[in-house]
This record gives C-alpha cells, sequence and structure tokens, in this order.
C-alpha cells in the first residue's frame, strides 16, 4: 500500500541494476522501518511508496554509481573476514574491527602473549569511510586534551594545508559539530557500549560516588562503576555520569542514583548491583539505606554493608592528632604561605635570602585541609627552608622595616604570629614530629592511589598500619602478632602498656635537634603531648577502620600468597553468604569443592610475581590477572575448572577498596570545567568524561590509539540527527513551558485585576458601611432628643391640665405631635440603617471570601 511499505530483509539478498548485491551497499535504516539505508552514501532512502524500486532507483544514481564502482570494481579491496590468526596486541588498531574490539585494546601491554581472534577489518575503507574516521579522531583528541570547541572552528582550513589531500579536503569540523559529534555521538556511544556490555555479560558492580563544587557552582557527584569486564579479563573503574545538584541531600542523591541505572538507552539491571562506594559522611549511610530498602522492596537481596573509604579515615584520624599535637605548626605553614603568596616584593626578597645561604629558591606549600596528610609536604618545605625563614623574617625584614621606615608589618597580625612561632622551640619540635610521620603514612597512602583492585590485601594493609602506629608508643609484647579485632582490644591508656619517654618514636632529629633546644621541663610535657597525639590517632582509626571479622577480612582469601591457608575454605563460605544474589544454596558445596581444588594446584609463581628489584623487594602482578590465568583452566572436557568460584571472585574483586579512583574523576573534572568553559552543559560535560574514560580504558589515553569500530561511525553519523532531535525536543519543551509561563503570567495578571477590583469594592462597602454608622448615630441623637421633646411636652401637659391653660394646652399638644413625627421618623430611619447593615455585611463578607481566594491562587501561580 502507498506510504506503508516497510523495509524488507528479503531485498538484501537481490541484486542491483550494476550486478552488485544489495547487502553490500545496503541496510535496515534505525530511524524507521519505512526507510532503507545507503553505506556507501550515508543517507537514509524512503521506500514506503514503491519498496524495492525506489532502492534501485537510488542505486541508479550516478553519486552511488560512482561510489560503488571505487567499492566493488575489481581492483577494490572488500570488507573481508580474516582467518584466525595470530596478532600481535600492540600492534596498531585497525579503521574497523567489529568481532574483536576488546582484544585490540591499546591497555594490553606489548609483552603480553598475542592473542587469537577472528575479525571483520576494512582492508581499503573508502574516502566517506576516511573521513568519518579523522572526524572521529579529532573529536576524541578534543576530548582527550581538553581542547576548547571553539579551537575547531578554523582545524578544517588548517589541515588543508598541512595535509593535502581528498581526506582534508571534505574534512568537516567546527564549534557546533564537534559539540553535537562528542554530546550526541560518541559520549552517549561510549557509556550505552559499557551498559550494555555489563548487561551480556550480567558482571555484577559496585557504583562508587563522591560530590564536590564546580567551577559552575553547582554540587557535581560523579557516579562510577566498578565490575570485571570479561573482554579485557579485568576489573574495570569507568565513568557513568556526572549528576549536578543545588542542595545534596541523601534523599535527592539516592532518587537520582536510582533514575540514572534505569535511564533509557544506559539500563543497568538492579540485582546486579552489590555495593556501593563512598567517602564515609553520615549522608552517604541515609543514601545506602534508601537504595537498600528500595531493592528489597523490589524484592532483591539488596547490597552488602557499607564500607567506607579507608584513606579518608586515616586522613581524620591524623586530623584528630593533630588537634592534640602539631595545630601551631600547621598555623605556621599557612601564614608562610599566604605572607608570600600575594607580595612579588616579598618574594623577591625571600628567594634572595634563600640563595644567599646557598639553597635553592622555592615558596611554601599550601596543604588541603580535607587532605590532612597533604600537610606533612608542607611541613617539609619549611624545614628545608627554616635558616631562609629565621633570617628573613627575624633580621632581614627589620632591617628592610628600619631602613625604609615601613609601619605596616609592625601591625600585621600574619607576621606577628610567625616572628612568634619561629622563635618558639615548642613549635619546631611539633614541625620535626610531623615530618617523621610521613614514614608511617606515606607507604599507605600511596599503595591505595593504584588503579588496580587492592581489597584482597585491604585487610593486611589496615593491620599493618595500625600495628605501625603502635608499635611507636606502645610496648612490642602488648602488639605482638595481633591483627583485626585483636589489635582493637589493645588498651592504649594503660601505663604499663606504654613506653619510656626514652624510648617512644618521635624521629631521629626530633631527638638531636629539635628537642635540644628546649628549656629544662619542656621536653616532658612535649612528650606527652606526642604521647596523647599516637593515643588519639590510633583511637580513632580502632573504632572506624573495617578491620574486625567481616567481608575485608574473608576476601584477603583471594591474595595468591594466601592460597594455602586452612581459614580460607571458612572465609570463601563466609563470603558466599554474604551474597546469595551470585552463590545460591544448591552452589555452595560446588563452590567448596572448586575451591579445594584451588587450593590443592600448584600454581605458577609467575602467575602472581612479576619481577624483584635490586633492592630484593617482589613486585606482584594484578590480582584480577592473576585470577584470569587461574579462571581461563579449562578441565579435560574443555569446560571451565572454576564455574562457581569464577563468579565469587568477580564479585569480590569489584568490592571499592577505597574511593581514590572518585577522587581522581573529580580532579579530571576541574580539567574539563574550568573557568573558562562554565558555560557547557550538561550533556557536553558527560560526553566529555564518558570519551576521555572511554579513551583511557580502551587506548591507554592515546585518541590515536581508539579502534575506529561500525559502531563507532554509526554513531557519528546518527549524532546530527540525535542533536537535531534533541534541539527540537529541548524547543518543544522551551515552547511548551514558554506557553505555561505566558499563562501564569496571564493569570497572575488577570488576578492581579481582580484582587484589585475587589480591593475597590471592599473599600466602597466599607465607606458606605461607615456612612451608615454615622447615619445611625445621628438618628440615635435625633430619636433621644425627640424622646426628651415628648417627655417635656407631656410634663407641661400634665401641668397645664392642672392649672386649666387652655393656651399652654394647645402649645405642647403641638410640641408632642412633632416630637412623635420626629421620633417615628428616626426609628424608620435606624430600621433602614440596620436593614443596611446587614446588607453590606453580607455583601462584605462574600468579597472577602472572594478576595482571599484570589490571593491564595495568585500566590500558588507566582509559585
Amino acid at each position: 500500500m502507498p506510504n506503508l511499505t516497510k523495509f524488507q530483509e528479503s531485498w538484501l539478498r537481490k541484486t542491483d541494476s550494476a550486478g552488485n548485491q544489495v547487502k553490500q551497499w545496503c541496510r535496515a535504516d534505525n530511524t524507521s522501518p519505512h526507510k532503507a539505508f545507503c553505506m556507501l552514501c550515508c543517507k537514509s532512502i524512503q521506500c514506503s511508496n514503491s519498496g524495492f524500486k525506489q532502492l534501485l532507483h537510488h542505486a541508479e544514481g550516478k553519486r552511488h554509481s560512482d561510489l560503488a564502482v571505487a567499492r566493488f570494481g575489481k581492483t577494490q579491496k572488500h570488507l573481508e573476514k580474516g582467518a584466525t590468526s595470530t596478532r600481535p596486541s600492540s600492534s596498531s588498531p585497525p579503521l574497523h574491527n567489529e568481532a574483536s574490539t576488546s582484544s585490540t585494546s591499546a591497555s594490553t601491554s606489548s609483552t603480553s602473549a598475542p592473542t587469537s581472534s577472528t575479525s571483520y577489518v576494512i582492508q581499503s575503507p573508502s574516502l566517506q569511510e576516511k573521513i568519518a574516521s579523522a572526524e572521529i579522531l579529532w573529536a576524541l583528541k578534543v576530548a582527550q586534551s581538553n581542547y576548547s570547541y571553539s579551537s575547531c572552528d578554523a582545524t578544517p582550513a588548517l589541515f588543508k594545508r598541512m595535509f593535502p589531500g581528498d581526506v582534508a579536503e571534505h574534512f568537516s569540523m567546527s564549534k557546533s559539530k564537534v559539540s553535537y559529534l562528542l554530546s550526541d555521538g560518541l559520549g552517549p556511544h561510549f557509556r550505552r557500549e559499557m551498559c550494555a556490555s555489563i548487561c551480556e555479560t550480567k558482571s555484577v558492580f559496585t557504583l562508587q560516588y563522591d560530590e564536590t563544587a564546580n567551577t559552575q557552582n553547582r554540587k557535581q557527584c560523579d557516579l562510577l562503576l566498578r565490575y570485571w569486564s570479561e573482554a579485557a579479563g579485568e576489573i574495570r573503574v569507568q565513568f557513568l555520569k556526572a549528576l549536578m545538584f543545588g542542595h545534596a541531600k541523601g534523599k535527592d542523591v539516592s532518587l537520582a542514583i536510582l533514575e540514572t541505572l534505569q535511564e533509557e538507552g544506559y539500563q543497568l539491571p538492579l540485582a546486579q548491583l552489590i555495593s556501593l562506594g563512598s567517602d564515609g559522611p553520615n549522608v552517604n549511610k541515609t543514601i545506602w539505606n534508601l537504595i537498600n530498602e528500595h531493592m528489597k522492596t523490589n524484592g532483591l537481596h539488596g547490597i552488602l554493608p557499607f564500607i567506607p573509604c579507608n584513606l579518608h579515615i586515616v586522613h581524620n584520624a591524623f586530623r584528630q592528632g593533630l588537634n592534640i599535637f602539631g595545630e601551631q605548626a600547621e598555623q605556621l605553614v599557612l601564614d608562610l604561605f599566604f605572607f608570600l603568596k600575594a607580595s612579588p616584593c616579598r618574594k623577591e626578597d625571600f628567594f634572595e635570602t634563600q640563595l644567599g645561604l646557598g639553597l635553592d629558591s622555592g615558596l611554601f606549600i599550601k596543604h588541603v585541609q580535607s587532605r590532612w596528610l597533604m600537610l606533612i609536604p608542607a611541613v617539609k618545605r619549611v624545614l628545608i627552608c627554616w635558616d631562609a625563614v629565621e633570617k628573613y623574617f627575624l633580621i632581614e625584614l627589620p632591617r628592610i622595616m628600619a631602613k625604609e621606615k615601613e609601619a605596616s608589618l609592625k601591625n600585621n597580625e600574619r607576621y606577628k604570629r610567625i616572628c612568634q612561632k619561629i622563635k618558639n622551640p615548642e613549635i619546631f619540635v611539633q614541625l620535626h614530629f610531623l615530618q617523621n610521620l610521613e614514614s608511617v603514612f606515606h607507604p599507605f597512602l600511596a599503595f591505595f592511589q593504584k588503579e588496580e583492585p587492592l581489597i584482597h590485601i585491604l585487610y593486611h594493609k589496615l593491620s599493618e598500619l595500625l600495628r605501625t602506629i603502635m608499635f611507636r608508643f606502645l610496648k612490642p609484647g602488648v602488639v605482638g602478632e595481633n591483627t583485626g579485632k585483636n589489635l582493637k582490644a589493645v588498651e592504649l591508656s594503660k601505663p604499663e602498656n606504654q613506653l619510656s619517654d626514652q624510648l617512644i618514636e618521635v624521629g631521629e632529629t626530633t631527638r638531636k635537634k629539635a628537642l635540644k633546644k628546649l628549656k629544662p621541663g619542656q621536653e616532658k610535657g612535649l612528650l606527652l603531648d606526642v604521647r596523647m597525639f599516637y593515643q588519639t590517632t590510633t583511637k580513632y582509626l580502632m573504632d572506624r577502620l573495617p578491620i574486625g571479622r567481616g567481608i575485608v577480612k574473608d576476601l584477603s582469601c583471594l591474595n595468591p600468597l594466601l592460597q594455602k591457608e586452612s581459614q580460607g575454605m571458612q572465609a570463601v563460605q563466609r563470603t558466599a553468604r554474604k551474597l546469595p544474589q551470585i552463590i545460591t544454596e544448591e552452589e555452595l558445596p560446588l563452590l567448596t569443592d572448586e575451591w579445594r581444588v584451588y587450593q590443592a594446584q600448584d600454581i605458577p609463581e609467575n602467575w602472581y610475581i612479576s619481577g624483584r628489584k635490586e633492592d630484593g623487594t617482589t613486585e606482584y602482578e594484578r590480582v584480577d590477572h592473576y585470577w584470569q590465568k587461574v579462571l581461563d583452566q579449562k578441565n579435560v572436557t574443555g569446560s571451565p575448572r572454576y564455574k562457581i568460584l569464577a563468579k565469587l571472585v568477580k564479585a569480590g574483586l569489584c568490592l571499592a577498596h577505597g574511593n581514590a579512583e572518585v577522587e581522581r574523576s573529580l580532579s579530571e573534572n576541574k580539567k574539563v570545567v574550568t573557568n573558562e568553559r562554565t558555560l557547557l552543559s550538561d550533556a557536553s560535560i558527560n560526553a566529555l568524561r564518558s570519551t576521555k574514560d572511554a579513551i583511557r580504558v580502551t587506548a591507554s589515553g592515546q585518541a590515536h590509539m581508539m579502534p575506529i569500530t561500525p559502531a563507532l561511525i554509526q554513531a557519528r553519523r546518527n549524532a546530527n540527527s540525535v542533536y537535531t532531535a534533541r534541539l527540537a525536543e529541548d524547543k518543544k519543551s522551551s515552547d511548551i513551558e514558554k506557553k505555561l509561563k505566558d499563562k501564569r503570567t496571564a493569570e497572575k495578571e488577570e488576578m492581579q485585576n481582580i484582587a484589585k477590583l475587589l480591593e475597590a469594592k471592599k473599600k466602597t462597602l466599607e465607606e458606605k458601611d461607615s456612612s451608615i454608622a454615622q447615619e445611625q448615630l445621628r438618628q440615635e441623637e435625633e430619636l433621644r432628643n425627640a424622646e426628651s421633646l415628648y417627655s417635656e411636652a407631656s410634663n407641661r401637659l400634665q401641668n397645664a391640665i392642672k392649672e386649666r391653660d387652655m393656651n399652654e394646652m394647645s402649645v405642647v399638644q403641638g410640641l408632642m405631635d412633632v416630637a412623635s413625627k420626629k421620633m417615628e421618623s428616626a426609628r424608620r430611619k435606624l430600621e433602614d440603617c440596620r436593614k443596611n447593615q446587614i446588607t453590606i455585611g453580607s455583601k462584605r463578607k462574600r468579597v472577602v471570601e472572594k478576595y482571599s481566594s484570589t490571593l491564595t491562587k495568585l500566590v500558588n501561580n507566582t509559585k
């Protein structure tokens, strides 16, 4: 029927007038069932009227014929299916690669073993495909290097001169094009690809999130997915979406997270969400409770207990200790930084002082107060420059002030504090003590900044950190070989458990250099403060670190070095019971059997040890790479040896060991949304982040190494239409909003006019009521006067009757008649006033009610 013909798959098996199979250049169009899509011309073909004849008519066109000759001629190489071949993973990425996109990932090490795959590669792409690839690569580069969109306006003309040729001649790029190419093409493609991969492989995942204020003066909450990538054979942490808030309340964030997971086109099954990862404030407990409750309400198992970020706990523990001992040293570090920051003259004078003492010139560091351990590098810088600090502030500045008669510094509170603290030997002790703590905290912080799963070693690293601090002020016999809950049971405040002042660890430079500057009697008090620093910090860690009995401890069984541990079996069973959505009750015995097989297996050392340094330090492989090798093993029938264990291992390694990845994501935001790019839309921000992350995980952060797949080219082709549709939808929404706004404005004006009329009517009624009240008073006065006249006349009449005075009787009778008439008139008028008052009162009541109702509508309309 006319205008109702749909595309038929059978048409693809036919040939066109040039003898080419239709399937070589045609496919169904994704936008409409009544259209076909020409892959040569990159054009939709309407087939709703004449059907296949319209395809043939298109194929006979000059442009299509020329492209078909170039593509399908005898000298042209076609799309070929390569035989299963050995291909080194370090080779350059192909232009198109459908079947083995993941295997060509540039993130694979160049030293890894060759991989065998079957790929579909266009050996000699058409001009249109080369142009598409060039535009995609440039958009990827723009995202990767944070180029401004405006910088793309002149690139086509520039490239024509730089690279003369057909591709550069037809290369098209502009500010608007790169914007929609990323926001409506590449960005959504990479996000959709990640979500589809998780859904298809049924990989469980952890959702990590954190928020901070961005340069747009909004709270930006980044969502990251932590999951096992079957294609890469490792744990990946990838950007999902950035949520924007004004007030980031727990209820708002949890609702936005749930909506994001169910967003159309990017759905992620809630059943596969097993954990949340964040920094640890109380608002995150609210988010955990709300999401867990939502999942259980929908018949799901819920999520694992909240595991706080160990890095935040350690930073905050150091802050607690700093409140006891070291706060004045921190203030000195900040004062030194700000004193020189905004004064070029002071900087130059200080540099000259440093050079005069043979020191390298350098300024001070300002630490981030939410990352308290960053104070230690700032303290180190102050101690390196200490001689210059003393000379500059205590000698040079007073000399300069005396010479130039400069009086401003004498009233400078910061300068006064600096001089006071420099002269105080206790501050010098604090600085050296804080510097000495670097060896305690820095290795821990650096270790958990790695971009690899570390949940398997978290328990032992936390116990190791706690033991290191405890050994500094407690007797070795008290700490012993304890770990976990046994460490938490140690009584810190008992004097008999603590080391003496001579043995407590404060650092060699602190004892030999700083403590010697103290006056007699000062040392004991400072060492007591050091003891309280250690005790406070340790107590904070003991109360908050997840080192008791729990999943963090049980997941230590995934450590390759603990393969043969006898307690591994119980740990695996406990972990499986906490993940019923992963391991069913029927699978639990099978899991136990597979674990026994794993424990009995002799694992080659090179599976988990990558090398040894000259100093004897052993370097280990990533634990997920180790387990991929283990899980790749097959039994004699060719089936996976560890089918059930694989599910538990992949789920366990998905759990977050900290929030370092999200912190890096927030840092990346500062590079994307700079002060010059505050007008970026939410769609652009999300697209840039998704694209950058895809380049990071797929191409080791190198845009030119990204495989250009057919799906990627299709995303580029669809970008404009999606962009146009989005603009139309936005315009439609804007028009609807404008109409509603205009309607509300008109209603508001109408209500205001009605309110004014009612107000005027109310005022008129009030004036009438007031007039009637005054008339009532006059008539009451008239009535009283008439009654008084009548009473007086009545008395005179009685006297006249007694005196038999007929003249008087006649006069009085006239007076009484006049008084009677006046009384009757006043009473009649008073009655009219009362009736009028009742009428006006009723009218005024109706007007007031209508006026109040109008005002209420007006207020609601304004909202």
